[in-house]
C-alpha cells in the first residue's frame, strides 16, 4: 500500500489523502519517497531505511540500557532483547511502514528524558548535548504519530522536577519548548488529518473502545497490551501477569514516592506512560491490543517489568538467584523468538508462496519489456494471502521491476477467459500476457 502511494503520487500529493486508507507520518514519508526515488524504487532502497533505523535503534538502545540499569549485563540484555522480540519488531523490521522508527523514538525519549533530568539536577550539559536534545524534541514529532505520546510522560516529570531543583531554569524550559512546538507543528500540519480518518478508525473498531464496547473485550485488549511483549500462548499469559503486576507495583511505588519528590524519573515516566496509553484508549483515540500501534510503550514495560523484578530481589536475599535465573530464562525465550520467527519466515510455507510470487511477477514483467511493452492481465492471486479482499493489477505495479518509465498497461481480470475478452477491446494492442501468479504467457486476440 505505501510503496504504491510513494510510486505512483508526487511529493505534494503524499502531503494529502493516500489510496488503501494508509497514514503514515508524512515528513517521514517525504523523506522515503525522496531516496526510493532518487533510486528508481529498487529493492535496496524500498527496505534499507527501516532497516538502518531499527538496527541504529537496537545499538542506541543497547548503549541507553547501561545508563538506565548501571551495566547490569542480565537486565540490559532482558530489555534490549525484549525490544527485538516484539511481534512489530520482527515484522516490520525491513519493510517500509513506520513502526521501525516508532519503536526507535520510543528509546529515543526516554534517552531526553534522562538528558533533560539531569540538566535538571546538574545544571549543565556540553554544548552539543544541549543541542542535540533540543533538535531531536522538535524534530521527533514529525517522524512518528505516537512519539509525541511517548514524550509528553516525559515533559510532565521534567516540569513536575522543576519544583525540587534550583538551577537555571531556563536552560531546561528550552528544551520543553522545543518539544512542545515539534507537537503542536505536527498536529497542525498532520496529526489532525489522521484523527478525522473515519475509514482508520472503522477497520480497527474491535481494538478502539467506544460505548458499545463489551467488558470482555476491553479487558482483553487492556491484557493484550502487556501480554504482546510475549510469543506463544504460555509467554502471552506470563508476560500479562508479569506486566499487569509491575504496573500495579509501579503505581504505588510512585505514588509513596511522589510525596517527597524522590521518586525515580525513569520509573514515573513508565508509569505515566502507561497511564497515558489506557486514557487514551478509553478516550476511544488509540487502538489498544493491535500490537503495531503499542510498539511505542515497549521499552517502558521493560522498565516496569525489571523493577518488579529487582524490588523482588532487593526486599529478600534469598530471592535474588531465583528472580536472575527466571530474567534469564525470560530473556533466553526472547532469544529464542527471534531466531524461530526469523527461520519461519525464511523457511516457512507461507512465505515461500510469498517468494514464488514474488519471483514470477518479475519474470512477468520482463516477458512484457521483451515483447514490446504489451499489457498484463493479472489475477488477485498476486495478492496472496489477501487475495480475496483485492486485486492484483495495482500490486504488480509496486515490484521493484516494474519501472514508470516503461509504461506497462497493467490490469486485473479473472480468469483467461476475461482476459481474452478484456483484450478484444484494446484497440492498440493484439497481444498481451495473462499471468495469475504461478504462470504467465504470451496470447492474442
Amino acid at each position: 500500500f505505501i510503496i504504491y502511494n510513494i510510486k505512483f503520487k508526487s511529493a505534494e500529493a503524499l502531503w494529502g489523502q493516500l489510496d488503501f486508507m494508509q497514514q503514515f507520518p508524512r515528513v517521514y514519508l517525504q523523506g522515503i519517497y525522496r531516496f526510493a526515488s532518487n533510486a528508481n524504487y529498487s529493492y535496496t532502497s524500498l527496505r534499507l531505511p527501516s532497516f538502518i533505523v531499527f538496527s541504529l535503534a537496537i545499538l542506541f538502545a543497547y548503549r541507553l540500557s547501561s545508563r538506565i540499569f548501571h551495566k547490569n549485563i542480565i537486565r540490559q540484555c532482558f530489555w534490549v532483547l525484549c525490544l527485538i522480540s516484539f511481534k512489530s519488531s520482527l515484522e516490520y523490521f525491513v519493510q517500509i511502514k513506520q513502526y521501525s522508527m516508532e519503536i526507535a523514538l520510543s528509546v529515543v525519549a526516554i534517552w531526553q528524558l534522562i538528558e533533560m533530568t539531569q540538566l535538571l539536577k546538574e545544571g549543565k550539559k556540553s554544548t552539543f548535548v544541549y543541542i542535540l536534545l533540543c533538535i531531536s524534541l522538535f524534530a521527533a514529532p514529525l517522524f512518528s504519530y505516537t512519539y509525541s505520546i511517548a514524550i509528553v510522560p516525559a515533559i510532565a516529570v521534567v516540569l513536575y522536577s522543576l519544583y525540587y531543583h534550583q538551577h537555571d531554569r531556563a536552560v531546561t524550559a528550552l528544551p520543553v519548548i522545543c518539544s512542545i512546538a515539534g507537537i503542536a507543528l505536527v498536529y497542525a500540519i498532520d496529526v489532525r488529518h489522521v484523527m478525522q480518518d473515519s475509514g482508520m478508525q472503522d477497520y480497527w473498531k474491535d481494538h478502539l473502545f467506544t460505548h458499545q464496547t463489551g467488558l470482555s473485550t476491553t479487558l482483553n485488549n487492556v491484557f493484550l497490551l502487556f501480554a504482546n511483549l510475549g510469543s506463544g500462548d504460555l509467554f502471552i499469559i506470563i508476560f500479562g501477569i508479569l506486566g499487569i503486576a509491575a504496573f500495579i507495583y509501579s503505581n504505588i511505588i510512585c505514588f509513596k514516592a511522589l510525596k517527597n519528590g524522590t521518586t525515580d524519573s525513569i520509573l514515573l515516566y513508565s508509569t505515566l506512560l502507561i497511564w497515558g496509553v489506557l486514557a487514551l484508549y478509553f478516550a476511544g483515540k488509540l487502538p489498544l491490543g493491535a500490537h503495531r500501534f503499542n510498539a511505542f510503550a515497549v521499552p517502558s514495560l521493560g522498565i516496569l517489568i525489571l523493577t518488579l523484578f529487582q524490588a523482588i530481589a532487593a526486599a529478600n536475599k534469598k530471592a535474588v538467584v531465583p528472580v536472575n535465573i527466571f530474567t534469564i530464562l525470560l530473556t533466553i525465550a526472547f532469544a529464542g523468538n527471534i531466531i524461530s520467527s526469523s527461520i519461519n519466515n525464511i523457511t516457512g510455507d507461507d512465505n515461500n508462496r510469498k517468494l514464488l510470487i514474488y519471483r514470477n511477477t518479475r519474470k512477468a514483467i520482463e516477458l512484457s519489456k521483451s515483447n514490446q511493452h504489451i499489457p498484463i492481465y493479472t489475477t488477485s492471486d498476486i495478492a496472496y494471502p489477501t487475495q480475496e479482499k483485492v486485486t492484483g493489477e495495482w500490486i504488480l505495479k509496486t515490484h521493484p521491476a516494474y519501472h514508470l518509465k516503461d509504461s506497462i498497461h497493467v490490469y486485473a481480470t479473472k480468469n483467461i477467459e476475461d482476459a481474452h475478452l478484456q483484450l478484444a477491446s484494446e484497440p492498440n494492442f493484439n497481444r498481451a500476457i495473462f499471468f495469475n501468479a504461478d504462470t504467465s504467457y504470451v496470447f492474442e486476440k
